[in-house]
């Protein structure tokens, strides 16, 4: 079960359930982005965002919109049109922030990023808000979580059920160098944060959060797994791949502080049931997995697409026989989906196979 965005002229969000592929929602007059899953019970919820269309050179818009739609694991729509979450008609958002979603066991819960100012004033950055099985909205208004530091954008978000509570992790970051009138301007900032969050109670409450690290640095996306006892959480700091083994009340197991350093990007992670797979993007797709403790299963992370060939934006899911990665590379200037299996224990990904057109 993926999600993805595929589309120029007219914007859909696809979902694919087994060999099945279904077109969740799309756009000729807006775009829709970031998508997210999550299956609970009988049903399965897709979130993303609905923004105006953006010319190339916008880093961000106002009015954006987050929508969700329910299917049956055969398929089958449950709701005839989508369900809004918030309509935000005065916010300025980055065009990709990114959503999250998770079942916690009674109710779906969507996350997604808005912006520091909405309108002329200013709010906490990371919305939540939680989904009946049935499509009824739980809460009136999306809860907002601030996070240890909040520094304007908030993008990669990844959640996990712990079985009794979620946790979420994401990064908060500016990038200052687009500001003129100052020689030299700011460098970046980033941080990591981590949050354990309580959604089955009435209402929603943080229990305990986490600032992971916070540096002068641009990174943009998280990765994160539960192995049934920890959390694996993996992001990129200064350009180096940096693997951290959390416990469920956010303690510091292990840590692998260089994975791999160089221009890396997009981590993501996986746990299929007896190790963990982490990827990331560099020239091309890379890949390394561990076991339950964050020990090395592999000599060194190797190349995932085809040698020669730029290839960007992994996710992982566990498999039948280990881990599925996708991943993106152009063909024939067409940017294209490819599903890739890494077994479990194995030294080398099976075949590639291609999926449908992305953008």
């Amino acid at each position: 079960m993926r999600v993805w965005r595929e589309g120029s002229l007219d914007a859909h969000i696809m979902l694919a359930i087994g060999d099945r592929t279904i077109d969740v929602a799309s756009s000729t007059e807006r775009d829709v982005r970031d998508p997210s899953v999550a299956a609970g019970g009988d049903v399965i919820l897709v979130v993303w965002r609905d923004l105006p269309r953006a010319l190339s050179f916008w880093l961000f818009v106002p009015d954006y919109r987050v929508y969700a739609r329910r299917f049956a694991h055969d398929g089958t729509a449950l709701d005839a049109q989508p369900i809004l979450l918030e309509a935000a008609g005065s916010d300025y958002v980055e065009i990709e922030l990114g959503t999250a979603t998770a079942f916690d066991g009674r109710n779906f819960v969507a996350f997604w990023g808005g912006s520091s100012f909405a309108g002329e004033r200013q709010q906490l950055p990371v919305h939540v808000l939680r989904i009946s099985p049935t499509g009824t909205l739980v809460d009136s208004s999306a809860m907002l979580i601030a996070g240890v530091k909040n520094f304007g954008y908030n993008s990669g978000f990844r959640v996990v059920n712990t079985g009794g509570e979620l946790l979420v992790a994401w990064s908060t970051w500016d990038d200052y160098r687009y500001i003129r009138g100052i020689s030299p301007p700011p460098s970046p900032v980033t941080a990591i944060e981590v949050v354990r969050l309580d959604t089955r109670s009435t209402s929603m409450s943080v229990i305990d959060e986490r600032e992971l690290w916070s540096d002068a640095d641009l990174s943009k996306q998280v990765g994160l797994a539960w192995n049934g006892s920890n959390a694996l959480l993996a992001s990129v700091r200064r350009g180096c791949v940096l693997a951290t083994l959390l416990d469920a009340k956010l303690a510091t197991v292990a840590e692998k502080t260089k994975v791999e350093c160089g221009s890396n990007e997009h981590p993501a992670v996986a746990w299929n049931g007896g190790e963990f797979a982490v990827a990331w993007s560099a020239d091309a797709v890379h890949a390394i997995r561990f076991d339950r403790a964050l020990q090395p299963l592999d000599d060194a992370p190797f190349a995932v697409g085809p040698p020669g060939i730029a290839s960007h934006e992994p996710s992982l899911a566990a498999s039948a026989s280990g881990v599925a990665i996708t991943y993106e590379h152009l063909d024939d200037e067409v940017p294209r989906l490819f599903t890739r299996e890494l077994d479990s224990l194995g030294r080398t990904p099976r075949r590639a196979s291609a999926s449908r057109t992305s953008q």
